[in-house]
């Protein structure tokens, strides 16, 4: 996802949505009305779904999926990669996020300038990797900013933890969160 600020006169020519936090109470209306301050959503692809070690993809590396869809978003902009001032992804699982994500940023040609971080979280990383550049935005940190998720549950499957703590150990709904 490619977000920006309404107040690049730039990114108007790109907006396809607009939603607005500025004004709570207001319900639905205030969600409705556009302002200069609006975070922008111009532009979503995502990689394909599918079931673990099945399909077409069960051969490929996360770091791999990762490289083909920062160089289709890049292929597809619209305008100079050099914009985007940061890019966040999210990702569960993989060995080595942070380096996979830098890695396959800069392979894709996106400059070296440009800042690159994870979210590893187990559901909707890249929701928040969305959340948080919205909110850099919001705060006037950046103008535009590139959010990605990916990962590869066939590569990278979810290990279950061996617990060495007792307390956790003899919390039942400690242990089981990870079974």
């Amino acid at each position: 996802m490619l977000l920006r600020s309404t107040a690049n006169p730039v990114l108007r020519r790109f907006s396809t949505s607009t939603v607005s936090h500025k004004q709570p109470g207001k319900g639905l209306q205030s969600l409705l009305e556009k302002t200069p301050d609006d975070v922008v959503l111009t532009f979503a692809k995502r990689t394909p779904m599918c079931k673990a070690h099945k399909g077409s993809f069960k051969d490929t590396t996360s770091d791999a999926l990762l490289y083909a869809t920062l160089k289709g978003v890049k292929e597809r902009l619209g305008f100079d990669v050099n914009e985007i001032q940061d890019i966040a992804v999210g990702t569960c699982l993989s060995p080595a996020p942070v380096y996979e994500a830098r890695a396959a940023a800069l392979a894709a040609g996106y400059p070296q300038e440009i800042p690159v971080q994870t979210i590893n979280r187990l559901c909707s990383s890249g929701l928040m990797a969305i959340r948080f550049l919205s909110d850099s935005i919001s705060r006037g940190d950046i103008d535009v900013g590139l959010a990605v998720g990916y990962e590869s549950m066939t590569k990278n499957p979810r290990p279950t933890p061996i617990y060495g703590s007792e307390e956790i150990k003899q919390h039942q709904i400690a242990k089981d969160c990870a079974e």
